[in-house]
């Protein structure tokens, strides 16, 4: 899996967002935000790939979406994702 500006602790999100079910980047969101590593900042898109210079930004949260499978493989999958988080 690619990494994106999101993913970057130099990337701040902005006003500018959609939503999209449907899209090409396949995220749900698109934020348009700047990218804070060089003096003049950029705009950039949080799907945007990342740059060499990507410093990982401390995962705080996730969104999970469960699906048709039975609630112990969701709650395995929840606890996975906790674990990450605290490893941090």
């Amino acid at each position: 899996m690619r990494k994106i500006c999101a993913e970057c602790e130099h990337w701040k999100m902005g006003n500018e967002w959609s939503c999209s079910s449907e899209s090409k980047h396949g995220v749900l969101v698109e934020t348009k935000g700047w990218c804070m590593l060089k003096p003049n900042k950029r705009k950039r898109w949080n799907y945007h790939p990342a740059c060499d210079n990507l410093k990982k930004r401390k995962k705080r949260g996730f969104f999970y979406e469960g699906g048709n499978k039975p609630i112990e493989e969701d709650l395995d999958n929840i606890f996975g994702l906790m674990e990450e988080i605290l490893e941090d």
